[in-house]
């Protein structure tokens, strides 16, 4: 079973600021997490977190920290097991040893022990470290009381950290194309991208480019998700399709899936050729790392926009706007390009305005119970929502975007602060690139955040 943590950067920032103290000294902190069990993998979404206070430790130093494990532990009890969560110890080691020491093996073996045997369930329950960087290392409990490196720890904030187990080893061997990207942003981001599992929503004009940035930067593995099959006017846009394919009435996902195999690059790709939201496509992207939405309707971006929240997954919602002048026709009015960064428990595209409820419950109608539709569309119930469908200069540089907001979030590398980035539009027409932060916390989705599968019944 390999288990791997997940949190916000709101999250990460409030345990970093309690256990990475201004005297020096270890402290601790309690992660409760919802678990959602895929196959042979666990996820633990950071669901609440409650701080040791330093008062009541018997013991703080810099070295070592000792605090009323059962005092504070057996209350937590049936709250676990009502709740089916699992719990995490966290606690720093400010001195900057990276490892589990031999005193946390016996206290932390001990405490999980007890806490299992008391605890109905399956979930795992576990225990973390935190280095002066705010570097996460975790572990979890097995059937056999042994102790399994987690995996991964996620965090989903203006810089997405991704903490590996040191015992993974991404690249064993370094071809010369992986060699190429090394020399620009160093191996790091081989390592990064090898173990990353991304979701691309939607195949078409901005998605098929964003698939092959992703093989390039050689992705550990992709999700892509498309109801639609290629037809003669995608042509225009749709990156590696053929004429055969339009003919053949060949699904999207099944082009690129085709190319990845004859390309030899190393990337693994799971394909789903269905709408989202549906069952397989909420367990194939939950356990997805980032999610970019390559999508145009408001339906597609708002579910995505609830199972990232739910998942605590790092969204890129990405587009391109096309008007053209009603007076002039085959007159280009305005033409951009945009890329929203949506944090799980940060501003949602609905905060945003990104788009309104109104045309929210148009395409959910649309979609849902046409007749239905087609009798408010008659009299005058719904909005105009008819938009030019773009070329392909215009979707390229969208998923451009993306990539870079991607790998500066993960380098950071940009002058400015990641905060200051979470919208970015740029406009071919009137020739301007604007971005800018959304810092207000997640008002319309705020009840779906780390939930896990739990979503489904909200």
């Amino acid at each position: 079973m390999a288990v791997s943590l997940r949190m916000t950067g709101l999250q990460h920032n409030e345990i970093k600021k309690h256990v990475l103290t201004k005297d020096g000294k270890e402290a601790a902190t309690l992660l409760f997490c919802q678990p959602v069990f895929r196959n042979f993998d666990v996820l633990l979404l950071v669901k609440k977190i409650e701080h040791i206070p330093y008062e009541v430790c018997a013991v703080r130093t810099k070295n070592y920290l000792s605090w009323p494990t059962e005092k504070i532990l057996l209350p937590k009890i049936e709250k676990l097991e009502r709740e089916g969560l699992s719990l995490v110890m966290l606690h720093s080691h400010p001195n900057g040893f990276p490892e589990f020491s031999q005193t946390d093996n016996e206290n932390d073996l001990n405490i999980l022990e007890r806490l299992v045997s008391n605890i109905d369930g399956d979930q795992p329950h576990g225990s973390a470290i935190m280095l002066p960087d705010g570097e996460i290392k975790g572990r979890t409990l097995d059937e056999n009381n042994c102790f399994i490196p987690m995996k991964k720890v996620l965090v989903a904030g203006d810089q997405i950290h991704i903490y590996l187990d040191k015992k993974i080893d991404c690249v064993k061997h370094m071809p010369g194309f992986m060699q190429k990207n090394s020399q620009i942003y160093g191996s790091k981001i081989i390592n990064y991208f090898r173990s990353l599992r991304i979701g691309i929503v939607g195949c078409s004009g901005t998605g098929s480019p964003m698939i092959e940035l992703c093989m390039r930067y050689n992705v550990g593995e992709l999700v892509l998700v498309d109801p639609d099959i290629v037809e003669e006017d995608n042509l225009n846009r749709l990156v590696l399709s053929r004429l055969v394919d339009a003919k053949n009435r060949v699904p999207k996902v099944e082009v690129y899936e085709k190319w990845q195999a004859e390309s030899g690059l190393p990337t693994k790709v799971y394909t789903f050729k269905e709408i989202v939201p549906s069952e397989n496509t909420i367990e194939a992207l939950s356990k997805c790392d980032i999610i970019f939405g390559c999508v145009d309707n408001v339906v597609a971006r708002h579910s995505l926009n609830k199972i990232t929240c739910a998942y605590l997954i790092p969204y890129f919602d990405l587009g391109v706007g096309v008007k053209m002048d009603n007076k002039t026709p085959q007159n280009l009015h305005q033409a951009t390009v945009r890329c929203h960064y949506i944090q799980p428990d940060q501003s949602c595209l609905l905060d945003r305005e990104a788009f309104s409820a109104e045309r929210l419950a148009d395409e959910n109608h649309q979609r849902d119970d046409p007749e239905f539709y087609k009798i408010l569309k008659e009299a005058g119930y719904t909005g105009n929502n008819e938009e030019v469908q773009a070329v392909m200069v215009f979707t390229m540089e969208a998923a451009a975007l993306g990539m870079d907001d991607l790998k500066a979030r993960l380098l950071c590398y940009r002058v400015d602060s990641n905060k200051d980035f979470d919208q970015q539009e740029r406009s071919f027409t009137h020739g301007y690139y604007e971005h800018c932060s959304h810092s207000t916390k997640n008002v319309a989705l705020r009840n779906f955040i780390a939930t896990g599968d739990n979503h489904k019944k909200l």
